[in-house]
């Protein structure tokens, strides 16, 4: 956790989604804005067991701590664009999606934190 101004991030890198109990028991007294989970990974892939995310962990943490979850994955990762699946960022709010970019299209999209709140620019 590091603090930016005003906000109180979390940070979660890629398979550490997968340890929901762990998260939430460290970052339930730390009064988060936002968590940032950066990730390189394919939303739908079961090809390598010990690569899978649960991804509707995020949703959990997101409901349980009360915080905004913003998923950055790479759109085209390594550079390389014959890797298909990849992108789709999204922010989870309240335990559901609230917002996602395409998949595997290289976008930009600005938000606003406030209050515990992510506020998407028109």
């Amino acid at each position: 956790m590091f603090q930016l101004g005003k906000l109180r991030i979390g940070m979660l890198f890629c398979i550490e989604m997968n340890d929901k109990e762990q998260i939430i028991a460290d970052y339930q007294d730390a009064n988060l804005d936002v968590i940032f989970w950066i990730s390189f990974i394919k939303w739908d892939d079961t090809s390598i067991p010990e690569n899978i995310i649960h991804n509707e962990n995020s949703l959990d943490i997101s409901l349980e701590l009360k915080v905004p979850i913003v998923n950055v994955n790479w759109a085209n990762a390594l550079n390389n664009t014959s890797l298909r699946g990849l992108g789709a960022s999204r922010i989870i709010q309240n335990g559901k999606i609230y917002f996602e970019l395409k998949e595997d299209k290289e976008e930009l999209k600005i938000i606003e934190l406030k209050e515990k709140a992510i506020k998407l620019s028109k």
